[in-house]
């Protein structure tokens, strides 16, 4: 099997695993395209609630409703910096050592002379 085949089966069968296990009152499929609300909802809070405090065992406090749910990490924005990144790789990979031996060529021509 394909090593990302193998991967997204690995994924899948802990998902399913997961939710063969906790009961349905206490399971939560969170997809993040849904935002607060349902969330919220789950976790029986009124309003918006910033998680962070939730998570850390400080007193949670509401935020206002015109705060929105922060999409982040979207696949646009995820192929953005796969983009960025293979452009240095590119850069590091070819570029810099091109222009190294261009560096020594011209510095060697120059003492030619």
């Amino acid at each position: 099997m394909h090593n990302r085949e193998l991967t997204i089966h690995a994924f899948n069968r802990l998902n399913n695993d997961i939710i063969a296990t906790v009961p349905a009152d206490r399971l939560l499929i969170f997809r993040v395209k849904e935002g607060w609300d349902p969330l919220c909802k789950f976790l029986q809070l009124p309003g918006r609630l910033l998680l962070l405090e939730l998570l850390c065992g400080l007193t949670p406090f509401s935020i206002a409703p015109e705060t929105p749910f922060p999409h982040v990490n979207d696949r646009e924005e995820f192929q953005a910096q796969i983009t960025s990144i293979r452009r240095v790789k590119f850069i590091l990979n070819y570029g810099l050592p091109a222009l190294t031996i261009i560096g020594v060529a011209i510095w060697r021509f120059r003492r030619l002379f």
